[in-house]
């Protein structure tokens, strides 16, 4: 935040005295560096007044009253194109004036321009209580199309039915993908016409499979496409299309189009079409720190602004400078080593394949495979072709890695093409077996590639520096399964090497990871998935893992031990899943661990996440619309019967 040195007017050019710049998404995914983007290109819309005009500018005059879009708003002074400003309506004020570009520009090129949004249509609106979700609502209802929309709190849930007129059988969670199976329901699995996206991941998956016949996707986010995700090409099918929108690169590349778009936002507030955004927080220039952390805990509704002072020398930077040294809490992404090899135990799978993706996307470029099945065949030449279009060189090494020359041999060979940084042993093998009945065959075969193979990878890199020594564990280590004592032992293991390690001054750290739900052994095996699910057991999405790892990995290095004996602390194991989707004391949670002494305080949590009221309240008015909508006795009778079968078919 500052003044600009660039203070005089160009040709076509105008000189603006910012007064408040409104603050959006992009700008924190820029802060975070989760999408790429300097610091200074942070604000894309503002207002002010204009001090100067360069030669041949013919729509303003110093003293007009500005709105305007683009890069590097946040700053005293502005010199920019007239073709990314507009004259402000005179009934807004300067704070709603730097609400409305980009939400409304983007609200009107995606439904209206994009996906020609037309009356009795359907459209499906992410985030809904942010600046482009309230704007987009406006602009269908001005179309008359038919709203659903998503949120991630009950507190947003209810503006929506209070404050837009929203029916409450048509809002659901955002946090996961239950929205696609409620849409289905509601639309009869026809889908929506269109989708307007900023999730991302699993999430944005799930919301193409939203979209109906001949209808659109608008995808307004970036994280994915960053990140070269996939999408699902057979859903193309019966003419349906996904249509990325940027618009920065249209103020950038066609500024015409960008002009236009913003004067149609003032004709439609003039001909009160649409209102100005609820203003969420206003913050003063010199805190505007806080006003990203506001933002990045997501619990605002509507538009977020910073205002600067009227005399931009009373801009006083050091104030806050205390909590402003202090970085946003993000989840950083990190870094491996292009000149270096990694070396991944097992990794075919599912899970091992989104994990060396990972890698791949954020440095990696050398992946040594060891596995029994490791081969280049039918099963992986897709992913080992994306990996190698990335630059990435990929290795498969065939053996076990409970037996020590197979392990010394991928070691060497990953060594031979650059220094060896990093192992993750991602090894698994089940033979559930009531504890009385197992034969040491059915616990050796379990235990030796978590037990012994840990042993041998540690053996065998204990020459090499490394970045870090990743182990997966499991939530059984903690919980236990009934007929899956070996496999709980081998993670319990898994966890105490962390220590060991950490204690002889060797990075290491272990993830007890839960149920996965997209990808991995009970992703393959649906009737496992959907069993887990009946008893309230909190699922996995990818992102949750990609998190995780990225702490692992952080916490990896040894720490230094509490100075408090009484006090133990695995600084490198992160425990990952331990949730229930419903509260632990309710009748229908039934996760193994619910009698658990040691979860007791659980109990007393009732309202353990938004969510779940969000999706039982969700219900509870569908049910009530359903009932309402009924005039027979024998149909009402009928349809509770059908609710209350659903409801036991849990138990």
């Amino acid at each position: 935040m500052g003044q600009r040195n660039n203070q005089k007017s160009r040709g076509g050019e105008i000189l603006v005295e910012t007064k408040a710049v409104g603050l959006n998404f992009k700008d924190i995914v820029i802060a975070l560096g989760i999408v790429e983007g300097s610091p200074s290109q942070m604000g894309f819309e503002g207002s002010g007044i204009v001090r100067a005009v360069g030669p041949g500018v013919q729509r303003f005059s110093v003293g007009d009253r500005v709105m305007y879009m683009g890069g590097g708003c946040f700053a005293t002074h502005i010199t920019l194109s007239e073709t990314l400003c507009v004259q402000m309506d005179s009934s807004m004020s300067f704070v709603q004036g730097a609400t409305m570009p980009c939400v409304y520009a983007t609200a009107l090129m995606a439904l209206v321009d994009t996906a020609n949004l037309q009356k009795g249509q359907s459209i499906l609106i992410h985030a809904a209580c942010g600046g482009v979700g309230l704007a987009a609502i406006q602009i269908a209802q001005m179309i008359g199309a038919k709203i659903y929309c998503t949120v991630g709190s009950e507190t947003k849930r209810n503006h929506l039915i209070d404050n837009c007129s929203i029916e409450p059988s048509h809002i659901f969670n955002s946090r996961d993908s239950r929205f696609l199976p409620e849409i289905l329901r509601i639309t009869d699995n026809v889908g929506v016409d269109v989708v307007l996206n900023s999730l991302s991941g699993d999430l944005l998956q799930a919301s193409w499979k939203c979209v109906a016949e001949f209808g659109i996707m608008i995808e307004i986010g970036k994280r994915d496409f960053q990140r070269r995700a996939k999408l699902a090409m057979e859903t193309f099918e019966a003419n349906r299309a996904f249509v990325g929108l940027d618009l920065g690169g249209l103020c950038q590349s066609r500024p015409e189009r960008a002009a236009t778009l913003l004067n149609r936002c003032v004709e439609l507030v003039r001909s009160n079409s649409v209102s100005c955004l609820p203003i969420s927080d206003k913050f003063p220039a010199a805190d505007i720190q806080s006003a990203y952390r506001t933002m990045q805990a997501a619990k605002h509704i509507g538009k977020i602004v910073i205002e600067m002072p009227d005399d931009p020398l009373d801009l006083d930077l050091d104030q806050g400078a205390e909590s402003a040294s202090e970085p946003l809490a993000s989840t950083p992404t990190p870094t491996f080593r292009p000149d270096r090899s990694y070396l991944l135990v097992g990794g075919l799978g599912g899970l091992g394949q989104l994990i060396a993706t990972y890698m791949v996307e954020n440095g990696a470029r050398c992946l040594v495979f060891l596995s029994r099945s490791a081969q280049e065949g039918p099963k992986t030449q897709g992913f080992v072709e994306e990996l190698r279009s990335q630059g990435c060189q990929v290795l498969f090494v065939p053996g076990s890695v409970d037996v020590m020359s197979d392990v010394q041999r991928a070691v060497d060979a990953a060594t031979a093409i650059q220094p060896i940084a990093g192992v993750i042993n991602l090894s698994m093998v089940l033979k559930d077996v009531v504890f009385s009945e197992m034969a040491f065959s059915d616990w050796t075969t379990v235990v030796d590639p978590k037990v012994k193979g840990t042993w041998n990878l540690h053996h065998a890199t204990a020459s090499s520096p490394l970045d870090f020594f990743l182990l997966f564990s499991s939530q059984n280590g903690q919980i236990g399964l009934r007929g899956q004592a070996n496999y709980a032992a081998a993670n319990t293991f898994l966890d105490a090497f962390v220590q060991y390690r950490h204690r002889n001054g060797l990075p290491s750290s272990v993830i007890d990871i839960g149920v996965m739900g997209s990808v991995g052994f009970v992703a393959r095996n649906q009737n496992i998935l959907k069993s887990l699910e009946k008893t309230g057991m909190y699922i996995l999405q990818e992102q949750n893992l990609l998190d995780a790892i990225t702490l692992a990995l952080e916490k990896s290095r040894p720490a230094q031990p509490s100075r408090d004996k009484k006090l133990h602390r695995s600084v490198g194991q992160v425990g990952l899943g331990l949730n229930t989707t419903t509260p632990i004391s309710s009748p229908s949670t039934r996760v193994s661990w619910k009698v658990d002494r040691r979860m007791a305080i659980y109990h007393n949590l009732e309202n353990s996440t938004e969510a779940s009221s969000i999706g039982n309240s969700s219900q509870q008015s569908s049910l009530k619309s359903l009932l309402a909508a009924e005039q027979s006795e024998e149909a009402i009778t009928s349809l509770i019967a059908k609710h209350l079968a659903a409801a036991l078919a849990k138990f």
